[in-house]
């Protein structure tokens, strides 16, 4: 896997490029989908994640300060079709 920054003919642009293919990130930060626990279920997750699906987001950012996620919440992201 490659990742480029593309910064146009111009050098003022900003898009990246994974393997070649131009990337549009829409996203947003991720907390948790359970507040009280850090670690939700995979009903939150999915409810989550299709609602961010349905708002048009393709990227979710998982902060440094926040918990690690766990296996399935990267399983069900890539289902959703949603870049971590």
């Amino acid at each position: 896997m490659t990742l480029k920054l593309d910064d146009g003919t111009d050098g003022l642009g900003f898009a990246l490029r994974i393997n070649g293919v131009p990337v549009f990130c829409r996203g947003a930060c991720w907390t948790s989908a359970d507040l009280v626990t850090l670690a939700g279920t995979e009903e939150q997750l999915r409810h989550t994640f299709a609602f961010a699906r349905n708002a048009g987001l393709n990227m979710l950012r998982v902060g440094g300060t926040m918990v690690y996620e766990s296996d399935p919440f990267y399983a069900l992201a890539d289902k959703y079709g949603l870049l971590i």
